[in-house]
């Protein structure tokens, strides 16, 4: 067994090796060993301390927002070139602290009350506006939490209050935004609120928990700001989800509305809507909505399953998501690129069958897991593994890893109609404006890949070698055949 040992009386002292939280080994009578897992075990990653992981911190801590504020300096004073802005930053005579007096974005009084206005009225309709019951997940802990699923109702509101304020004239929802002056101000304050929003998650996570049994301490408080403590953080006595609130409202819904500001800045300038930002936007606004309509699904997912609230999803969500997920839309407001009727039928036909592969895809695990696995799949029996895990209460479960079907050939395929239909999104800005209206594509890509290989990790600790006999039967992550 590689420690000088017998593999049998090695086995009978792995066995006795009992002890709560240890990892220990047993020995079956097919002689496979088999990795016992401690409860509760799955989650985000309990230790944090590496040389690796405090690199990777640092960088996406200070490294992602400049990339945002660039992408603003780009819009407000280099016709969203992104080239042309880290042209002027590297030649600059007076260097990066001149450059950044002239074009750093710096937040105003009157973007601050923007934003946090934004915010304020979203959790009041998030509270006000009625929802049924939807369930996530157990927890690691063995909690399965109630949320009010309100997030289409919202959305429309939302709209609706947003296009009769516009179309009585008492707001110009381009101005409010997009305009070289206000959009720096706005992402700036913005990215303040969303730090502030992360340090006081950080701090109640500390002294005032939602749930203590559900936090994760790394033992790196850099890492645990940035990747959060709390999995469930909540306020006003359990009714506002703080986590579903920031990823749902304040992203989703700021997603579509900073598309539709960026589509009346272009209307704005040059007295029409070109059929690239129309295509563009409306694949995207079909997404939104569809999240919303699935948002009961949603609560099933990684993103609330797994992830932990900190500055990952704080700031994500006001400084980040309403920024970057919009790049096409900001550059087609200001370069409104013809698009033939034959491209634009043929991109919406790619982006609708992308999304029906999606839909597709995550239906059929939902409709096993309704069924308990007794239904058919591709007309036959569906083939699924029955994994088992304990939660750190000493409650015990049982999770469905399907086998066959969509889920027979990646265990992420949807991670790939994803990904088309988000590459449709910026397809219609063509090639002739810069790299900007691909950066929520390439920004897609390695959140995808990444969140494959997080999902690998939680699930392989929450399943132990079900999991790996599950890799085993569907080998590939993403794209079958490839990766």
């Amino acid at each position: 067994c590689g420690e000088g040992k017998p593999w049998l009386p090695l086995a009978l002292e792995r066995c006795s090796q009992r002890v709560e939280g240890r990892s220990f080994f047993v020995v079956t009578a097919m002689g496979v060993a088999e990795k016992e897992r401690p409860a509760g075990n799955w989650g985000r990653t309990d230790d944090a301390r590496s040389l690796g992981k405090l690199v990777t911190t640092v960088l996406v801590l200070f490294g992602t927002p400049p990339v945002v504020s660039l992408v603003a300096v780009a819009y407000a004073h280099f016709d969203v070139s992104l080239v042309a802005a880290l042209r002027s930053l590297w030649t600059h005579p007076g260097g990066l602290s001149a450059w950044a007096s002239v074009y750093a974005p710096v937040p105003t009084a009157s973007a601050f009350a923007l934003v946090l206005g934004w915010i304020a009225a979203l959790a009041v309709l998030t509270l006000l506006v009625p929802g049924k019951t939807g369930y996530g997940l157990k927890t690691p802990a063995g909690h399965t939490l109630p949320y009010r699923v309100n997030g289409l109702a919202v959305f429309v509101l939302v709209h609706v209050l947003l296009g009769a304020a516009q179309w009585s004239g008492r707001v110009q929802i381009a101005d409010a935004l997009a305009t070289p002056e206000k959009l720096p101000a706005v992402f700036a304050a913005a990215s303040c609120v969303g730090y502030a929003v992360a340090l006081l998650a950080y701090i109640k996570a500390h002294v005032a928990p939602t749930h203590s049994d559900d936090r994760k301490f790394s033992g790196s408080p850099l890492f645990d700001f940035l990747m959060g403590i709390e999995l469930n953080p909540r306020l006003l006595g359990g009714h506002l989800d703080l986590k579903l609130f920031f990823i749902g409202k304040v992203g989703m819904i700021s997603w579509s509305v900073v598309n539709l500001c960026f589509a009346a800045a272009q209307y704005r300038d040059f007295g029409y809507l070109s059929l690239s930002i129309v295509v563009s936007i409306t694949l995207q606004t079909f997404y939104i909505v569809d999240f919303f309509v699935k948002e009961d699904w949603y609560l099933r997912t990684i993103d609330i399953g797994h992830d932990h609230f900190g500055w990952y999803l704080a700031w994500g969500d006001c400084g980040w998501l309403p920024f970057i997920y919009t790049t096409a839309a900001m550059t087609l407001s200001r370069h409104p690129v013809p698009l033939h009727p034959a491209a634009a039928v043929a991109i919406l036909a790619i982006g609708g069958f992308a999304y029906v592969l999606f839909r597709l895809i995550n239906d059929q695990k939902e409709h096993v897991r309704k069924h308990k696995g007794k239904c058919n799949i591709w007309g036959k029996p569906a083939q699924y593994l029955t994994a088992s895990y304990t939660a750190k209460d000493g409650s015990t479960g049982q999770s469905l890893l399907l086998t066959s079907g969509w889920w027979g050939l990646a265990r992420h395929l949807n991670y790939a109609s994803d990904l088309l239909l988000s590459l449709m999104y910026c397809i219609p800005a063509g090639f002739s404006v810069g790299v900007v209206p691909y950066i929520y594509i390439i920004f897609m890509t390695i959140l995808l890949v990444h969140r494959a290989e997080r999902d690998h990790q939680r699930c392989s600790g929450k399943y132990g070698a079900s999991w790996d006999e599950y890799c085993r039967r569907v080998p590939y992550k993403i794209i079958p055949g490839i990766y």
